[in-house]
């Protein structure tokens, strides 16, 4: 017998206990997700819309689970509830044929009165510049302020997929820290942020955008 043997063999069964032993993390993990939307209805969500008027035009659809925004009024649509301590997924693309100026954006610690635009934070995702930090009416500490708002620049090259692609944004918000990656590449860190809580919002800046798979997973607080 090969004196190798038993060395795989060994090899081999480690493998499969560490195989044991992972799934059902992955499994509790699933287990931690909240959904945020139901994938049909705005149930849990209020739209707010710049010009009332437009809330009477179709400012959005739902189909096969995407949530596809197409309002030309300034506005956003925001969680009924307020979050804190959590990783926020969601996946978002461009339609094809998109206007290379597309602009939107993720909201958190989103509060105060629904008006166009809220106190919040602000997770670009315009086309070229999606990661980055927007304060609205929101101080972020130790980065410019330009056009009267903090701004926190990439932290790496811009990472979005081709129009009409899925891409991926994880934000974890923990106590008074920020970090953002977009499709797995780390492109923002903020810390000493002045607020921790608040609702969540996906910004409507008057071009089609459409959203997929938003959940949120509890993290535990920081001291």
């Amino acid at each position: 017998m090969s004196p190798h043997r038993p060395t795989l063999a060994v090899a081999l069964a480690l493998c499969l206990l560490a195989g044991c032993a992972l799934r059902p993390l992955a499994s509790a993990d699933r287990a931690d997700r909240v959904a945020l939307w139901n994938g049909s209805n705005l149930t849990g969500w209020k739209l707010v819309l710049k010009n009332p008027v437009d809330s009477s035009l179709a400012s959005w659809d739902a189909k096969d689970g995407v949530l596809r925004l197409h309002s030309l009024s300034l506005g956003y649509l925001r969680t009924e509830a307020v979050y804190a301590d959590y990783h926020l997924h969601l996946e978002w693309r461009w339609p094809a044929g998109s206007s290379p100026k597309s602009n939107s954006g993720v909201l958190i610690h989103l509060r105060g009165p629904d008006v166009v635009w809220p106190a919040c934070i602000q997770i670009q995702q315009k086309i070229g510049a999606a990661g980055q930090l927007i304060g609205m009416e929101t101080a972020l500490p130790d980065f410019p302020v330009i056009n009267n708002q903090s701004r926190a620049p990439l932290l790496a090259l811009p990472s979005e997929k081709a129009l009409g692609e899925w891409n991926t944004c994880d934000i974890h918000a923990t106590g008074d820290t920020l970090e953002v990656h977009v499709n797995d590449v780390r492109q923002n860190y903020a810390e000493h942020l002045p607020v921790r809580a608040g609702r969540i919002g996906l910004q409507l800046e008057g071009a089609p955008i459409e959203f997929r798979n938003l959940w949120l997973r509890p993290l535990a607080a920081a001291r």
